[in-house]
């Protein structure tokens, strides 16, 4: 093997070790399951103007009367949660965030009567939210208040 051929090799494989990275998953695999009927949200909520499709969201928790999904935009590698009221839908609220932090938090969001839900990517430790008063809903959400 000639000096020129080791370097060439090292890059080629450096560049398919680093592009593996970008693929298509989602870093919250609740959002790459086949999507069912529990995963429509009301009519109410709607994600016009956005990158995030409604077909996208997926349903990932319920708890004490409150829905939480899920949703990943087309085009980015973000994803959203939705907290959405049984009682009120039109109460709902969502807040997006990276998913290209690599297992760490996507994004924290709270709701008017003060409940709060942050979706983490699949994988994250919880323990420090749970000791913080956060209780674990899914594997990718964590809620307190309300």
């Amino acid at each position: 093997m000639n000096r020129h051929t080791f370097p060439l090799i090292a890059v080629v494989l450096a560049a398919g070790v680093l592009l593996g990275g970008c693929t298509a998953q989602s870093g919250i695999k609740a959002l790459d399951r086949q999507v069912s009927a529990e995963d429509r949200m009301p009519e109410v909520i709607g994600f016009a103007g956005t990158q995030v499709k409604d077909e996208n969201a997926r349903l990932l928790a319920q708890n004490d009367g409150v829905k939480y999904f899920a949703a990943k935009a087309d085009a980015t590698n973000e994803a959203c949660v939705v907290i959405v009221p049984d009682t009120n839908p039109s109460l709902w609220v969502s807040g997006c965030g990276s998913l290209m932090n690599s297992g760490r938090e996507v994004v924290t969001v709270n709701n008017a009567t003060g409940e709060s839900a942050v979706l983490v990517e699949d994988g994250i430790d919880t323990k420090q939210w749970e000791s913080e008063g956060w209780t674990k809903v899914h594997d990718n959400v964590l809620i307190r208040g309300g």
